[in-house]
């Protein structure tokens, strides 16, 4: 699976559930985008079967950290 397949395939889950933890559309775009981006540059392959769970978990740990330095 490519990543652009794999983008196509999960983007708007992830986006649903970054859009659901900010209500906020911009900022759930932004994270999207870095959950993707950190999915590129990471060590770990994307297994197909797995990858849903696995994007939303970056996701997450994207939220903590930029509401972790939004705090500081």
């Amino acid at each position: 699976m490519t990543m652009s397949e794999v983008y196509a395939e999960h983007a708007p889950a992830v986006y649903r559930c970054l859009l659901a933890w900010t209500r906020n559309p911009a900022l759930a775009d932004e994270l999207t985008a870095e959950t993707f981006y950190r999915a590129i540059v990471s060590d770990q392959p994307i297994v197909a079967i797995t990858a849903r769970g696995y994007l939303i978990a970056i996701a997450r740990n994207a939220l903590r950290k930029f509401r972790a330095k939004r705090s500081r």
